[in-house]
């Protein structure tokens, strides 16, 4: 399958299943706007690449942005264009952008570079090209924190139990219903392509099997990424170390838990979890690395 084939078949199940400009939770509101309006010029001409189902277009267009939103899922735009016919939001891929060079002033990326198996340099260089020089991007990806680099190396024997029948019906998940041999090959040609270095994460989809879905940075790693592709670091931040918990332990900390729609409410102990582990380090237990950029004029690392 084309990689562009994949993803879009991906996301199209993803955002299916989610409400008309939600799905990122509710931590970005309170986390993530304030980091936003800090280091993008609300003067300038913004492109979300990556948009999802618009929430952030419509948000900061309301806030009086001059903002684009840029997803490759065709009936994200469809919906996102009924409910909000005045947002600027179209169909496209951030790997191969319509836009001239030098056209933006800023340019937001929410837990998009992390999908691409060859890896983000793609989606950066991309970027970088259609940035202004010296203009600003804030980027999220998912977290290879502390308690994941000690959680993962068990990921073989989590991975057996959320293939295992019993388990499935003890945790309340959706019967297996794919060629368990079919899934394993495709799993194994996946594994082949893989970036050395990050941390790959495959899902489970009861119809299809076992899948690549994304990579988990080190927030070193992200930051050499970012550099090589001529961009200069203004800030990093680790967030939502909630999301993270309820996500690593599920049920065991959460009130209401609903991983498919991003869902959750931790309960008494997943609080105290949350707040002993950031007393250790705020990189133990984030969900997110936020970086704020800007493009050099320095030639990329190639």
């Amino acid at each position: 399958m084309e990689e562009k084939e994949r993803l879009t078949k991906q996301w199209e199940g993803i955002w299916s299943k989610v409400g008309i400009t939600k799905g990122s939770g509710d931590f970005e509101t309170e986390e993530l706007l304030p980091f936003i309006e800090k280091w993008i010029p609300k003067g300038g001409k913004i492109l979300e690449g990556g948009a999802g189902l618009g929430r952030w277009v419509v948000k900061l267009a309301a806030l009086g942005c001059d903002i684009t939103g840029v997803e490759l899922v065709k009936e994200c735009v469809e919906r996102v264009k009924k409910e909000f016919p005045s947002a600027n939001f179209e169909q496209g891929d951030i790997l191969s952008l319509k836009y001239a060079d030098n056209t933006f002033d800023g340019y937001l990326s929410f837990g998009v570079i992390e999908h691409f198996i060859a890896g983000p340099d793609a989606a950066l260089a991309e970027m970088r090209r259609v940035l202004k020089p010296g203009g600003a991007a804030v980027i999220t990806v998912p977290a290879y924190n502390y308690l994941r680099r000690v959680k993962y190396p068990f990921a073989g024997t989590v991975s057996f139990l959320k293939e295992n029948p019993i388990f499935r019906k003890i945790f309340g998940r959706a019967e297996i219903k794919y060629d368990v041999n079919a899934s394993k090959t495709r799993e194994n040609a996946q594994k082949k392509t893989l970036v050395k270095g990050l941390y790959p994460l495959f899902g489970i989809n009861p119809l299809e099997g076992k899948a690549f879905v994304e990579y988990r940075f080190a927030r070193r790693q992200l930051e050499n990424y970012l550099l090589k592709n001529g961009f200069e670091i203004q800030e990093r931040l680790p967030l939502s170390p909630e999301w993270g918990v309820a996500e690593d332990f599920g049920r065991l900390v959460c009130a209401k838990f609903d991983p498919e729609k991003e869902y959750y409410r931790l309960n008494g102990f997943g609080a105290f979890l949350v707040k002993f582990f950031n007393h250790l380090s705020p990189h133990f237990c984030n969900n997110i690395y936020a970086c704020a950029v800007r493009k050099t004029g320095t030639v990329p690392i190639t």
